[in-house]
């Protein structure tokens, strides 16, 4: 049987050729959720109602809650959450993306170790297999890490083992422009596990461990911040940049301390000197005859044997030779 084949115009040929290749976007935006859809239908995450998450964001010392709280204003954890998927969205890169990036600096730079912390880091978003995300150059990230004495309980399963769930360490990442604080470590346990599960970033405008998913994405990006010298640090990884204003102010108001207290000092000096000086020449005044007599008496009657006085005579006798 005859074949027959099928053959384009060489103009449609070569446009097929060029054209790239558009794979329809499949990568889930969360780990738990796939789309903002199937997060809205849901009836909780991991476990935990929606009306349960909502008590444990409000600010307390309930197993699961924060002093400041998860969310510190009281808005509903979905309109938190319905933002920022759709900021996150827009940017054209997942939840799951910004946490891989996230895991990937602390693992690059450790800033919770013991041993050997490291006070930077120069990181490309381009290393990242699943990397979306465009820049031109790495970026110079500063990194710094608490360990505090308590332990911080999870928001989705605040009752299980704190040692297994909970964390002690809240870690920084910043550019000299941009910092974001991060409670927990990676995507193991803490906000960065929130994030890769269903995309919560806490919630609050005066919530200083609230993450902004489009600063995060500058902060990664931002190829311009990457200095040509090495910053001077203090010995650590929790050290901050020591040159900066708040130096110069500082040595200001000390080199002022020291000027008054110097002029203070110059002062007392002066003043008793001069005191001495005028009291020196009230003695060198010279002495009247009648004080002359008075104080030959008076020597006299120092240097008399125990039990005698010196005369009257004695006293004039001794006036008349110190007149002559």
């Amino acid at each position: 049987m005859p074949t027959t084949s099928f053959r384009l115009p060489t103009r449609f040929a070569c446009l097929l050729a060029v054209a790239p290749v558009v794979a329809p976007s499949s990568a889930p935006m969360s780990e738990d959720f796939a789309t903002w859809k199937e997060l809205q239908n849901s009836t909780g995450i991991e476990g935990a109602t929606w009306a349960e998450l909502q008590m444990r964001c409000a600010p307390g010392a309930e197993p699961g809650q924060t002093q400041g709280g998860w969310i510190s204003d009281g808005t509903p954890i979905l309109e938190v959450l319905r933002r920022d998927w759709d900021s996150v969205e827009n940017m054209g890169t997942t939840h799951v993306e910004l946490a891989a990036h996230l895991d990937a600096i602390w693992a690059l730079g450790t800033p919770c170790d013991y041993d050997h912390p490291k006070a930077y880091i120069d990181y490309d978003v381009r290393t990242l297999p699943s990397n979306t995300l465009n820049t031109s150059a790495p970026v110079r990230l500063y990194l710094s890490c608490t360990h505090t004495r308590g332990i911080q309980t999870d928001l989705l399963d605040p009752n299980s083992n704190g040692f297994m769930t909970g964390w002690n360490t809240d870690w920084t990442i910043n550019d000299t422009k941009i910092k974001v604080h991060i409670g927990g470590a990676n995507s193991e346990r803490g906000i960065v596990q929130y994030i890769k599960l269903f995309g919560f970033y806490e919630g609050g405008a005066y919530n200083p461990y609230r993450i902004n998913p489009s600063q995060l994405v500058d902060l990664l990006t931002n190829a311009e911040n990457l200095p040509l010298e090495e910053p001077k640090y203090i010995r650590g990884a929790a050290a901050e940049l020591v040159a900066g204003p708040q130096t110069f102010i500082i040595l200001g108001i000390l080199v002022s301390i020291v000027f008054v207290a110097a002029l203070f000092h110059w002062m007392c000096c002066e003043g008793r000197s001069r005191s001495k000086r005028k009291s020196h020449k009230e003695r060198s005044i010279p002495l009247h005859s009648e004080e002359k007599v008075a104080l030959v008496d008076r020597a006299s009657r120092r240097s008399a044997p125990v039990g005698l006085v010196p005369s009257r005579t004695t006293a004039a006798a001794a006036a008349a030779a110190a007149a002559a």
